[in-house]
């Protein structure tokens, strides 16, 4: 399997998660809701997924957002950006591959760039200006904006439709991919600015959804071995495990644009300060983020 060939496990056994990391996990899909819903508006909710449940991806992703209300997390920060089927850029310096004495084991087939059906980030044109000019300075803008407009991302969703033959097994696979890139470029950032006092472990979050279930992975590393784990499940057909679902995207957007953003945010400020870059290796890797968004642009 290319995912164990690079070091990419998906553990099968939340017992297996060291218990700092899930703890914190917990901690995160605690966080208060920002906007309760009643439970017969989700009754509502739930019949329209499951008029849709056999329907392709586009239609059972539309339903199922619509449901979320992904697009009120939007305008709820400025910070929160998200991203439709783009696929992560510099994944060389993102996935992992196998190595042997510190070369690269080119029999070894890469693990695929990730392209999520949804990516949740910081929107880009959040940032003051002194954290846009830290985040021009190399190596930075190889692994702080996989995605043209959105710096750091940490949940990702795929959506597969059994109704068309596909399992969320195979959603769970593509998970493993997206989750290990957020995961690894936060955890490249902490060996450039290795002053700043990590207060929590690193991890990353990605849904695995059918328009009938859907799966919360959790994202971890272990010395060079990336893991990844089911933490929750749910049940779309039911009211109650929908709300879950929902209140539990909003307590991930919020960590994501609170908690992990101050620290990445502190952590890029001591790489700026602790980096002398010249001034114009800067212009240089602005202008060559700007070509390769134009060729984006017109692809």
């Amino acid at each position: 399997m290319v995912l164990e060939a690079n070091n990419v496990r998906i553990v099968k056994r939340v017992s297996r998660i060291p218990a700092d990391v899930l703890g914190y996990a917990r901690q995160v899909l605690s966080l208060s809701d920002r906007d309760q819903k009643e439970l017969g508006d989700f009754q509502e909710r739930c019949a329209s997924i499951q008029n849709v449940e056999d329907a392709d991806e586009e239609t059972i992703m539309g339903t199922i957002s619509m449901a979320l209300q992904l697009a009120d997390l939007d305008a709820y920060d400025d910070r929160l950006g998200r991203k439709q089927r783009q696929g992560f850029r510099w994944t060389d310096h993102l996935l992992p591959r196998r190595m042997v004495d510190g070369a690269v084991l080119d029999y070894v087939q890469s693990i695929s760039g990730p392209v999520p059906d949804i990516t949740f980030g910081i929107d880009r044109t959040s940032l003051d200006s002194d954290l846009k000019l830290a985040h021009l300075k190399p190596p930075l803008p190889h692994i702080s904006e996989p995605i043209n407009g959105l710096y750091w991302p940490f949940l990702t969703m795929e959506y597969k439709s059994e109704g068309k033959n596909a399992s969320i097994t195979a959603a769970v696979n593509q998970c493993a991919g997206a989750g290990t890139a957020c995961l690894n470029s936060f955890l490249k950032l902490r060996v450039l600015a290795p002053g700043e006092p990590c207060l929590h472990p690193p991890i990353a979050f990605t849904y695995a959804l059918t328009g009938r279930t859907a799966e919360l992975l959790l994202h971890w590393t272990d010395g060079t071995v990336f893991y990844a784990a089911s933490i929750e499940a749910y049940f779309l057909r039911r009211p109650e495990e929908f709300h879950k679902l929902y209140e539990h995207v909003r307590c991930i957007t919020k960590w994501g644009v609170s908690v992990r953003w101050e620290e990445i945010s502190r952590k890029v400020s001591e790489f700026a300060r602790t980096t002398n870059i010249p001034a114009d290796s800067i212009q240089a890797v602005e202008d060559g983020l700007g070509a390769a968004e134009r060729t984006l642009d017109l692809e």
